[in-house]
Parts: structure tokens; sequence; C-alpha cells
């Protein structure tokens, strides 16, 4: 479980997280402990979450470990990114919005799921979907806990 550099696809993970084994998320959280980090070379980060994000609906899991299995791996490509972490999210809308539009069904999923995770989340869409909103964001340096949809309601205890 102690690594150094690990090349992972998206045929990888998806065959870590089939294993016939209780551990098998777990094996999955080690094996993408690293995705998205400071010092990542975040083309190939992206890419391979961009074809995570397509091809897992087609594997064999419940519903809901496809979903758990996007949604950690997409916490984790953010998660060591406070200044551009709207980059990510921006980024996977449009390539997945873009692979939709030519037809794949798969990719529409995938950004189906991501845009119901930014929503559910209370991130504005719209902003996410802005590359102009995106750059302002970055330039002025909104971390992911203030960048809440504009509006929310907080609770207060």
């Amino acid at each position: 479980m102690r690594h150094d550099h690990v090349w992972l696809d998206a045929g990888t993970m998806i065959g870590i997280l089939t294993l016939d084994d209780p551990r098998a998320f777990a094996l999955f959280e080690a094996a993408i402990r690293f995705m998205g980090g400071r010092r990542a070379e975040m083309r190939s980060h992206l890419g391979v979450m961009l074809e995570m994000m397509q091809r897992i609906w087609s594997a064999d899991l419940p519903d809901w470990q496809r979903g758990r299995a996007v949604g950690r791996l997409r916490e984790q490509m953010v998660r060591s990114r406070p200044n551009d972490w709207k980059a990510v999210l921006h980024i996977l809308d449009a390539e997945l919005g873009k692979a939709a539009a030519k037809g794949n069904f798969y990719a529409r999923r995938g950004r189906e799921y991501l845009a119901d995770w930014i929503g559910g989340h209370f991130y504005n869409l719209e902003d996410i979907r802005s590359a102009e909103q995106v750059i302002t964001d970055i330039r002025t340096g909104r971390p992911m806990r203030a960048a809440k949809k504009r509006g929310a309601k907080r609770s207060r205890a």
C-alpha cells in the first residue's frame, strides 16, 4: 500500500473496484491517493479522470458503487487544489460535454453525475461552466469553502 509513482488508467481502477475482495474499495482509495495532488501532472490526471467518468458506467458494479468511486476520485482530484479546483471541474464538465455532444452515452452520464454533484454541494453550475468566471476565481484566489453558491441557505447551530 506504499508506493512511489504508479501508472493508473481507468481500466486498472475499474479492475481494482471489481475485485472479488472485501478490500476492493480500500485498495481503490489507496491507488488514487495522489491523483490531482499539488505536484500532479494535471493533463494526464484529468485524462484518466475523464476516461474513468465514462467507463465506470458500464462496469459490473451496482450503481451506488459506481457513483461512490467517481465521487471519491473527483474529491481526490480537487482536494489538494485550493486555488484551481474550479478549473478542474470546468475541464471535466467541458470535455464530457464535448464527448456527449458526439453521442457518447457514458460521457453524458458522467456529465450528469458531475452536474448533480456540483448542484448538490451548492456550487453554482453556471459559474463552473463559465471559463471567464473560473479564470476570475483563480485570479482572486477564492478557495473551495468560500466558493459556495450565492444565496445558499446557511444553518445556525
